[in-house]
């Protein structure tokens, strides 16, 4: 298997009350390196973003409970892009996930530039991307109308069917993906989308 340079890292459920206490320089293999972060909430949720500052350039971080947004420069050798890469945890409940697509829907229509969503949604689009667990008609209708309105693609996933497992039940689900706008598919035609065996997280 070939290798592949990160430029780009985005966690979810770090646990972590503090983020200032995460060790950011163990998960980046150089010391040059830029993060936001968001705190957990009594040891439930918390994100981080990791990038390499030669390639992705910060200039704003707008930050939420549930997401976090990174709006910065992409270094192209031949033009600067404008990128903003959101790193989402959704929440549980179906008025909590409606008003985060909301937000998110808000924050996209009135920031220019090219935008990357993805992360732990904790939704499916549809009862085929669960497995021995409740479909939500409701949430998946919000969710649904949310990628529809902010006018983002959802990737093809390559790999593993489902992203998430229950240890305790084997309820399976496809939680996780990537969800972009036009111009990135224009910006970067050869992209996509592998979820990997999992190892120690119950997450793909």
């Amino acid at each position: 298997e070939s290798e592949t340079q990160v430029t780009f890292v985005g966690l979810q459920e770090t646990q972590l009350s503090f983020s200032s206490s995460i060790d950011v320089n163990g998960c980046w293999d150089s010391n040059a390196f830029d993060y936001a972060s968001v705190d957990a909430s009594a040891r439930s949720g918390g994100l981080i973003s990791i990038w390499d500052p030669s390639v992705f350039q910060k200039f704003d971080v707008i930050k939420n409970r549930h997401y976090l947004v990174v709006c910065g420069k992409y270094k192209d050798s031949s033009e600067c892009i404008i990128l903003n890469i959101v790193n989402v945890y959704g929440p549980h409940s179906i008025s909590e996930k409606k008003k985060v697509w909301l937000e998110l829907l808000n924050i996209i229509n009135g920031t220019p530039g090219t935008w990357v969503v993805f992360g732990d949604f904790n939704v499916v689009r549809d009862p085929g991307e669960r497995c021995n667990s409740q479909f939500c008609p409701y949430s998946a209708s919000d969710f649904n109308r949310f990628i529809h309105d902010a006018n983002l693609k959802d990737y093809n996933m390559g790999g593993e069917r489902f992203t998430y497992m229950s240890r305790v039940d084997a309820k399976l689900s496809k939680l996780d993906r990537f969800l972009t706008c036009p111009n990135y598919l224009q910006l970067f035609p050869l992209s996509y989308v592998t979820a990997h065996p999992r190892e120690l997280s119950d997450h793909s």
